[in-house]
């Protein structure tokens, strides 16, 4: 299939092709999967529905349908306009919207400079650490944004950055600990600090997903290990959850979303 632009979204094998491939690869490749090889902790995974206030709403329904939006809606009339150029930026923007925040349109990369929209999901959050019997709780997040949130709100909160913050964490000494899935995604053995995982907000990314996961589901984990999706319904939130559930490609479900699919009634 391809999209108007010529972008293909997904190749089809022809018939019969995918038993010539596993004949070449006869003999040169070899897997072997985890299952009876590797004692592996159960892991259950929980969606949290967590609603946009109304006005927010509004203003994410009017960017989505507008591509520019101002905060008039919200009681913030500073006059500045949010504007996206293209459907991967807005994306983007309504990531932002759902997750509490937005970048201005002079927004640079590493910069964490936003305009705070609401506190949903922060409190969701608090919901799940204080009901969490005081295990610690890591936690994934995209945006700098969210970082900076994140760690106004929790000050004990830490990030994995050195050897000294993974050995705190594995000794329970860390109560928060945040992680973005490029960094923290392979090569950290976190499972001996916790066994809640929240994602804040998710990447579209299946391999950086599932391999955060694997931080604390993982050889070791003397728990068994929950992960909790915190999701804004009728946002793009539920079209990433769709995208790494298998169902379709990541720009299929975003355009599917931005074509109004994924949107609530009201």
């Amino acid at each position: 299939p391809r999209l108007p632009s010529g972008v293909i979204t997904r190749w089809n094998l022809r018939p019969g092709a995918d038993k010539q491939i596993h004949r070449r690869l006869e003999g040169t490749a070899l897997s072997m999967s985890t299952d009876g090889r590797v004692a592996l902790p159960p892991v259950t995974y929980n969606n949290i529905e967590v609603p946009l206030p109304p006005a927010v709403r509004r203003l994410y329904r009017d960017l989505k349908n507008d591509l520019v939006v101002g905060l008039e809606a919200l009681g913030m009339d500073s006059g500045e306009l949010f504007s996206a150029s293209s459907a991967a930026v807005l994306g983007g923007r309504l990531a932002q919207v759902s997750s509490g925040f937005l970048y201005g349109d002079d927004h640079v990369p590493g910069d964490d400079a936003h305009t705070v929209l609401h506190s949903e999901k922060l409190r969701a959050l608090d919901e799940i650490i204080e009901g969490n019997g005081g295990s610690p709780v890591m936690v994934g997040y995209q945006f700098r944004a969210e970082l900076a949130r994140l760690k106004d709100r929790y000050p004990e909160a830490r990030e994995p950055d050195t050897a000294e913050d993974i050995e705190a964490w594995n000794r329970g000494e860390i109560p928060v600990l945040l992680v973005h899935p490029q960094s923290a995604g392979h090569g950290l053995n976190l499972q001996h600090g916790g066994h809640t995982m929240v994602w804040y907000s998710m990447p579209w990314s299946l391999e950086e997903y599932q391999q955060t996961n694997k931080r604390l589901a993982r050889s070791g984990q003397r728990h068994p290990v929950v992960i909790h999706h915190l999701i804004s319904p009728g946002t793009v939130d539920v079209a990433v959850q769709r995208a790494l559930d298998g169902k379709s490609t990541v720009q299929e479900e975003l355009l599917r979303h931005l074509e109004g699919t994924g949107s609530w009634t009201e």
